[in-house]
């Protein structure tokens, strides 16, 4: 059996945090070894314990999620970021995956999603949730479509 893969939880919400550490932990696949609501932490957190997978809210308190994601990737290479959002508009994502975030995952996901997603991301592909692939994947066809029709 492998080794657990080590989550660091970064989200302001202290009842969603919690249900994601719940949830997590309920197997051996996954150990939760830290969390914080404030963005001002998530760096030296990240750099502290070595997670292989930050599940980052992009919007926290104290500092850009932009920014931590730059900043995570910058000093940490092998650490993986997981955006987990309530924004699905194209900007957002197209953001945080220029910034070096490995994955994109909208918060009404189930349990099931989030695992695929991290174990997805900590074995080194990109994962986006599946109305975002979707959408990604039908603009990708259009574009296809136009570029063979010229």
């Amino acid at each position: 059996m492998s080794p657990p893969i080590r989550v660091l939880l970064a989200e302001d919400h202290p009842i969603v945090r919690q249900g994601l550490r719940a949830l997590l932990t309920v197997g051996p696949s996954f150990e939760v070894v830290g969390e914080t609501g404030d963005g001002s932490e998530v760096v030296d957190l990240a750099l502290q314990l070595d997670p292989d997978v930050v599940v980052l809210d992009i919007e926290l308190p104290n500092r850009d999620g932009l920014e931590i994601i730059s900043t995570l990737t910058q000093k940490r290479a092998r650490v993986r970021v997981l955006v987990l959002s309530i924004h699905d508009e194209d900007d957002y994502v197209l953001q945080a995956l220029r910034c070096g975030a490995s994955g994109y995952l909208l918060k009404s996901v189930d349990l099931e999603e989030l695992q695929v997603a991290i174990r997805a991301v900590t074995s080194g592909y990109r994962y986006l949730s599946t109305r975002l692939s979707d959408r990604a994947i039908t603009a990708y066809a259009d574009r296809t479509a136009k570029l063979t029709r010229s």
